[in-house]
């Protein structure tokens, strides 16, 4: 019985499956507008003035992970440490909060 189940259900399945599907549309990414990059600190240190660390994750394209800190006013910090050179990036990205 179950196997003359599957004879109809399984190619029944792989005929309608393309009808549930529909081409996404990308999202504009931050409203169309870059986001602020300030130059990194000369010294290789974290200001405090950043805030706390909030999260860590990485990138994919190469041997880095960014580092997200938030200040008491809610902007949040983005810069990037190269764990192959161990450096910093030589920019930070700004994002305010409102």
């Amino acid at each position: 019985m179950l196997r003359g189940t599957r004879r109809y259900l399984i190619p029944a399945v792989l005929l309608l499956a393309p009808l549930g599907c529909s081409k996404l549309e990308a999202p504009e990414a931050s409203g169309g507008k870059p986001i602020a990059v300030e130059p990194m600190p000369a010294d290789p240190v974290i200001p405090r003035a950043w805030g706390k660390l909030v999260a860590v994750s990485p990138e994919r394209t190469r041997n880095a992970f960014h580092l997200w800190f938030q200040d008491d006013s809610g902007t949040i910090h983005l810069v990037t440490f190269n764990s192959t050179t161990s450096r910093f990036s030589a920019h930070v990205g700004i994002i305010p909060r409102q």
